[in-house]
């Protein structure tokens, strides 16, 4: 039986058509405005906070916070952390940082501490 890693499905998933991607992901707008929804319910300030997100894909989240913070992301994809090690609108933050990280290993994942 042929077992399929989920790093295996995202290999390649971030280096083809990027701009096409985001105009059709309502799931990833969604999660952007309901994020800042619930940081706004919770009375959250944002400004200049350590921020991990791990499974960051495009990074459409995390350029979301503004550009005060340290941003952290972690993926299991090498495509997702290039594409988001080049991108501008990433690179405008106080720090950013993307790791590749094991699926299966947690120990990878970026120590913190980190604010949200």
């Amino acid at each position: 039986m042929l077992v399929l890693k989920q790093s295996d499905r995202y290999h390649t998933f971030y280096d083809v058509w990027p701009e096409l991607r985001q105009l059709f992901r309502f799931d990833v707008r969604f999660r952007c405005r309901r994020l800042k929804a619930v940081l706004e319910e919770l009375r959250c300030e944002t400004a200049g906070k350590r921020v991990l997100d791990v499974g960051f894909g495009t990074g459409a989240m995390l350029a979301t916070f503004p550009h005060s913070c340290s941003i952290t992301g972690a993926d299991i994809s090498r495509t997702a952390t290039e594409a988001a090690r080049h991108d501008p609108k990433l690179q405008a933050f106080a720090e950013a940082r993307f790791v590749e990280v094991d699926e299966n290993d947690s120990a990878d994942l970026p120590e913190g501490p980190f604010d949200i």
